[in-house]
């Protein structure tokens, strides 16, 4: 299981191989990632921030776990319609298809991958998904971010479990 994998050494130890950042302002807000160290593939979506004017963001991210290959499998399909070349460790596509109709296939396959990915309650904090700096289940530690005045918080209840 992710939650076993990814908290089977510490998070700072964690090597990415790909992100494909599907929301991005001002970093990365919801995506895919391959870890290459240690071996685990998750969806991963924005649930708090804590603003820094004068760097990145920290970011506090849900996953959800992916099966092997799920994200090769889209990068592949996303370059061969020319949304740039995948660009690793990080890669935002550029969002400009030859078809509507292939905008479509992309958008159901990325809504079939989400559908399919199965929910945890492992939150993980980084400013950019490259460096991490935290991991835990929700509603057992507390986050590395504390919510106070200056942090957005976004609805979700895995961190009004854990905050």
């Amino acid at each position: 299981m992710l939650e076993d994998v990814l908290l089977s050494i510490p998070s700072v130890q964690w090597i990415v191989a790909q992100v494909v950042v599907l929301d991005w302002d001002d970093g990365p807000r919801q995506g895919l990632c391959v870890l290459a160290e240690p071996a685990a593939e998750f969806v991963f979506e924005l649930v708090a921030e804590e603003r820094n004017p004068e760097g990145l963001d920290m970011r506090i991210v849900r996953l959800k776990e992916l099966p092997p290959n799920s994200v090769a499998q889209l990068t592949t399909a996303l370059g061969q319609l020319g949304l740039g070349p995948v660009n690793k460790p990080v890669w935002i596509p550029i969002w400009r298809f030859p078809s509507e109709e292939d905008r479509g296939r992309i958008e159901q396959a990325i809504e079939f991958l989400e559908s399919a990915a199965r929910r945890t309650d492992v939150l993980v904090s980084s400013p950019d998904m490259i460096h991490f700096t935290g991991c835990w289940k929700g509603g057992t530690q507390r986050p590395p971010l504390s919510v106070v005045p200056g942090t957005q918080v976004l609805p979700n209840e895995a961190v009004k479990k854990v905050g």
